[in-house]
């Protein structure tokens, strides 16, 4: 069965689209892995329909599987590098980290970006999770 996948966040804005049919040359088998960054808590809608003309009954399945971001991985691409420490530098010394963006780079729960945090960070340089990248 050739199915379209949409998710809407909780804003009932779509975050992911897979229209097979409109891919070049199409898939048909439905088999395929997407990355996708939940921005937000709350309900994610998943809208499957079928591209069959068919009326017919099928069965057909979806897994999940919610990751844990590592931690210093700020661009989310599943390895701590100098991308990330691009995203860091700009709040170093920063010391009213009680809100985003700002609290998003204080590794250690103190308000501030300081050298504890620059500690954590040095300590996950170049950790990856090997599910999603290999060097």
């Amino acid at each position: 069965m050739n199915l379209n996948i949409e998710i809407f966040d909780p804003q009932d804005v779509c975050v992911f689209s897979e229209h097979l049919d409109d891919m070049d040359p199409p898939i048909y088998n439905n088999l395929r892995k997407a990355d996708i960054l939940l921005e937000s808590d709350g309900y994610y809608e998943v809208r499957i329909t079928s591209t069959e003309k068919k009326n017919e009954n099928r069965s057909y399945a979806m897994a999940f599987e919610l990751l844990e971001p590592l931690t210093a991985d700020f661009d989310i691409n599943y390895i701590v590098d100098v991308n990330d420490m691009a995203e860091f530098l700009p709040y170093w010394l920063e010391t009213d980290c009680t809100s985003e963006p700002c609290s998003d780079y204080d590794l250690s729960d103190s308000n501030s970006i300081d050298l504890s945090d620059f500690s954590i960070f040095a300590q996950k340089w170049l950790t990856y999770d090997s599910r999603y990248y290999s060097p």
